[in-house]
């Protein structure tokens, strides 16, 4: 009829029934967390290796009969007592870094904070150890030069005494941490996260 608007005036307009629109997901959250779930990997089994190095070693200095003594010294007992404690601490710092790795896949809310924790904890384990260490090197080359200590026996156990021989090992450890600092600091990976559940 001429006049008569097109189509039927009394049916309202309609969509589909559970039409939701598509939101497209960022792809960063799947490769940062291979990469941490790799590093979390590679270093709980280095950690776990750490708490039983000085076992192997012994080990085998005895099966050669080479300076096997050098443990009985009370300042390489220390270092010992030191460097296992840092290898317990890298265990569990680095099963953090796992399971975060896991949940920065999965785009879980909870897995911000515990990436945020184990960069923390990283870097302040990181430099705790590295300043131990270099303690504990220091005092067994004065050791050494004071002839409390084997020269020969001492390259068992001392390392680089100095500060900058071990920055680079500083850089690296803290490198992956101060990156996800920054990455999860970032106002698309913010935007990005504030959706996570």
């Amino acid at each position: 009829m001429a006049g008569q608007p097109y189509g039927n005036p009394e049916l309202p307009p309609t969509t589909p029934a559970g039409y939701a629109p598509v939101t497209s997901q960022a792809g960063w959250p799947t490769a940062i967390g291979i990469i941490m779930i790799i590093f979390g990997a590679f270093g709980t089994i280095g950690s776990v290796f750490g708490l039983f190095a000085w076992q192997l070693i012994k080990f085998a200095l005895k099966q050669t009969g080479d300076n096997a003594d050098i443990f009985q010294a009370p300042l390489i007992q220390r270092s010992i007592q030191i460097t296992t404690a840092f290898a317990g601490l890298g265990v569990v710092v680095a099963i953090l870094l796992l399971v975060a790795g896991i949940g920065i896949i999965k785009r879980r809310a909870w897995a911000v904070k515990a990436s945020t924790l184990w960069a923390i904890l990283k870097i302040a384990l990181a430099t705790a150890n590295g300043v131990a260490t270099w303690i504990m090197q220091h005092k067994i080359a004065e050791a050494i030069s004071a002839g409390a200590i084997d020269a020969e026996a001492g390259k068992i156990i001392r390392g680089g005494a100095s500060p900058l021989s071990m920055l680079p090992g500083l850089i690296w450890a803290c490198a992956l941490p101060v990156f996800i600092l920054i990455w999860l600091s970032l106002p698309n990976s913010k935007q990005e996260t504030a959706r996570w559940t």
